[in-house]
């Protein structure tokens, strides 16, 4: 069981950070591009849409339980070890990287520090920063006795969903200002999504709500596809109506997805398979470090165009794999490993 429940934790964390990657290679589709190219960007980005919420989901099933295994102080080491030192470094690489390609001008140590702690240097690192807050929530989160975390988080699933997904994004589909002061605060953020994965992971969920849940994953998707194409044609600009990973279409998705990781038949896989993705799982965390710096770097590189369907596609593949083996070796250095968070 517990070899299981590690392979398809491992699965997701492949798949995830595949999508992530995925995601950025496509980032025509926040220009609102026409004909073609808004249909596959639209496309793309709705699809792998629950790369980062999995992730999410991922720390609440692995993490919620780790007063089993350690102290709470220990957590903390832990984290920092293996994401804030990262997070640092990594956020220095990229300073020195726009100095050289971007012109980027630091005047300051404060224009340092604002843009490394705000990621105005590299957008993307802002899923560190709101790992951070998922990480501070964890320890009151954990100390719920074990009879009750089932029910307690299961409460808090619902409740948080009702009150952060489906209430803000109807409101907003209809032009109503939603009053956020409503929403229960020990539920709001991306600590939903980590509550969810660990039910998700504790509770048996039966073949016929599994089901449901698939298909209304996929409505999901539906929604946050047409929904977009359709008000983005009528605003003629790109409308974030069904953008956030919050809103109910997106968490739907997410759901949905998660459940399929934790089900999949894995007893097919062989096993060179399972030692391939439990070998690449380890290095999940760099490719989200480092890959963005090849989504800049190759278009300008190689003289073709970000927009391209074969970079937005098969770049993606080539910069995952890339990523792995770049992660790989410096894995294998004494000192250099750490940020990576090894």
């Amino acid at each position: 069981m517990e070899k299981n429940r590690l392979l398809w934790i491992s699965v997701a964390q492949v798949a995830a950070s595949f999508a992530v990657v995925m995601l950025h290679c496509n980032g025509v589709f926040w220009k609102f591009p026409s004909g073609r190219l808004w249909y596959t960007s639209n496309f793309i980005e709705c699809f792998f849409y629950w790369a980062v919420p999995v992730f999410f989901m991922i720390t609440g099933a692995t993490l919620l339980d780790y007063q089993k295994k350690y102290s709470t102080l220990m957590f903390f080491r832990k984290r920092i070890a293996r994401v804030a030192l990262p997070f640092i470094a990594w956020s220095f690489i990229g300073v020195l990287y726009r100095v050289r390609f971007d012109n980027l001008s630091v005047g300051s140590s404060r224009e340092l520090i604002d843009g490394i702690i705000n990621t105005k240097f590299i957008s993307i690192y802002w899923y560190f920063i709101s790992l951070c807050g998922v990480y501070f929530c964890i320890p009151f989160a954990a100390a719920i006795s074990n009879e009750k975390k089932n029910r307690c988080y299961l409460y808090a699933s619902i409740t948080g969903f009702i009150f952060s997904s489906v209430l803000p994004t109807t409101c907003g589909i209809f032009n109503i200002p939603f009053n956020a002061a409503v929403t229960p605060s020990v539920f709001n953020g991306y600590i939903l999504y980590a509550l969810i994965g660990y039910v998700i992971m504790k509770v048996k969920i039966p073949q016929k709500y599994r089901t449901l849940l698939y298909i209304l994953g996929i409505l999901g998707t539906c929604i946050q596809f047409f929904g977009t194409d359709i008000l983005s044609k009528d605003a003629g600009s790109l409308d974030r109506t069904f953008k956030g990973y919050l809103n109910f279409p997106a968490v739907l998705q997410a759901v949905g997805v998660f459940i399929l990781f934790r089900y999949f038949p894995y007893q097919k896989l062989s096993t060179k398979i399972i030692r391939l993705i439990n070998g690449v799982s380890k290095r999940t965390f760099g490719v989200y470090l480092m890959h963005v710096y090849f989504v800049w770097q190759l278009p300008r590189l190689f003289h073709f165009s970000g927009a391209s369907i074969y970079f937005r596609t098969f770049g993606a593949v080539a910069i995952y794999c890339i990523c792995i083996l770049l992660c790989w070796l410096i894995s294998k250095a004494p000192i250099l490993n750490k940020i990576l968070g090894c």
